[in-house]
């Protein structure tokens, strides 16, 4: 009864040492607390399901987004109404590029707390970002960043152009010349998109490629003029 006694009250006590290191920043002590935390008293669920979910909050903010996941698993595991661990478990999902994952979590918050903005804002973020990760990445296809300048656009679109114009695949299979010629297209209509700032804000913000093709006019039926 002692033993028992004295875990519950530790327990709490380390868990709020935890909490103040890591509203002051001390971010390592943190984590220290809270591994600790949990290992005074496995078996109780539900107050280990917050507190791995406190340090997850440590693990976003240090940008290991791989811990972060794990621990909001942990603690979804131990109280499966844990709002607050589907939350920042989809933020981890984002961060690792699981988006299908970040976008169940963030729906899972939604029906857990229908009132919450936030948590709807960040559903919407979800979706939107699943379905940009499901089209072409034309930052991807011209092997830029997506902060890249125009100056900087232009010479990396050049650069691919001159790598994959059919012209050098003339004497390659019919295959080889097919996929210069698919290839070639992409990188056209990648920077047709990306050099126009109207086009590129639609771009950035999700918009479906054929929305944005429209907003182009006849450039994308034309085909891309390339001297070099």
């Amino acid at each position: 009864m002692g033993m028992w006694l004295k875990l519950f009250e530790l327990a709490p006590r380390m868990k709020e040492e935890g909490n103040e290191a890591y509203n002051n920043g001390n971010l390592k002590e943190a984590v220290d607390k809270y591994t600790q935390c949990v290992q005074l008293d496995p078996c109780n669920h539900a107050f280990n399901s917050v507190v791995y979910c406190n340090r997850s909050a440590v693990w976003l903010r240090q940008q290991n987004f791989k811990q972060a996941f794990e621990d909001c698993s942990l603690a979804i595991q131990f109280d499966s109404t844990n709002v607050k661990a589907y939350v920042r478990r989809s933020q981890a999902a984002l961060e690792l590029g699981k988006f299908v994952d970040a976008t169940n979590d963030a729906e899972k918050a939604c029906q857990l707390d229908k009132s919450n903005i936030d948590y709807q804002r960040h559903l919407q973020h979800c979706k939107m970002e699943l379905k940009k990760s499901t089209r072409k990445n034309y930052y991807k296809i011209l092997d830029v960043g997506n902060e890249i300048e125009e100056k900087e656009l232009e010479k990396a679109f050049r650069k691919q152009a001159m790598k994959w114009h059919p012209d050098r695949f003339s004497a390659g299979t019919e295959e080889e010349q097919k996929a210069a010629e698919e290839k070639f297209k992409e990188i056209g209509e990648a920077y047709e998109v990306l050099k126009d700032s109207k086009l590129r804000y639609k771009y950035d913000q999700g918009y479906d490629l054929d929305e944005i093709k429209q907003g182009a006019g006849s450039r994308f039926s034309q085909g891309y003029l390339f001297v070099y």
